[in-house]
């Protein structure tokens, strides 16, 4: 699975996650973080395209932010618990899944710009 490194561009490039799993297919997009025990700090998942997102399965809460068409953060929903729906409304192209905690009001706020940048195999942009 291809990764990648979410960077808010808007905060003076403050990196949101060193980590991030691309969900880009229908199965991966279908299974997410399901079934995880939880995610280690820094890390997370892109699932693109994506309007909505939903919990149930999951064993732990989750930060959840919602960019556009132009990585342009549209929503976003902190410590989200199992067992929920969230929709990211009708702007939403993707969405970047952390575990709770990841994330915090002044980190990510809506209008931010995010860059997402390859990892390569040695681990560099």
């Amino acid at each position: 699975m291809e990764k990648v490194k979410v960077v808010n561009r808007s905060k003076n490039n403050r990196v949101l996650l060193y980590q991030a799993e691309v969900a880009d297919t229908y199965f991966t997009r279908l299974i997410g973080l399901m079934g995880r025990p939880s995610l280690p700090e820094g890390r997370g998942m892109l699932i693109i395209p994506c309007r909505s997102i939903h919990t149930l399965g999951m064993r732990f809460s989750l930060d959840i932010v919602f960019l556009d068409w132009e990585n342009r953060v549209c929503r976003h929903s902190f410590c989200v618990p199992p067992g929920r729906v969230v929709k990211g409304g009708k702007r939403a192209y993707c969405v970047i899944e952390a575990r709770a905690g990841s994330f915090s009001k002044d980190m990510v706020e809506i209008g931010d710009c995010v860059w997402i940048l390859p990892i390569t195999a040695g681990g560099e942009e």
